[in-house]
């Protein structure tokens, strides 16, 4: 989910005991704040925000998909 850079936005939490909680998020360019964190690391000895590896998986999912639709499965 990509929240708006226009508005704010909740997002409702279901836990396995059924209890629910509201998150609520300011307006925000998320894509700001990736690119702020990656310079940030860049610029210091902190590792990424986010691992290789979590990106490796990423396009694994989305590989998957694709041949997923594309053999009508």
């Amino acid at each position: 989910m990509r929240s708006p850079e226009d508005r704010p936005t909740e997002l409702t939490v279901v836990a396995d005991n059924e209890e629910t909680e509201v998150l609520s998020f300011g307006p925000v360019d998320q894509y700001s704040c990736q690119a702020d964190a990656f310079g940030a690391a860049g610029r210091s000895t902190r590792p990424a925000p986010t691992p290789l590896d979590d990106a490796i998986a990423n396009m694994t999912v989305i590989d998957a998909v694709f041949a997923s639709a594309a053999s009508g499965g």
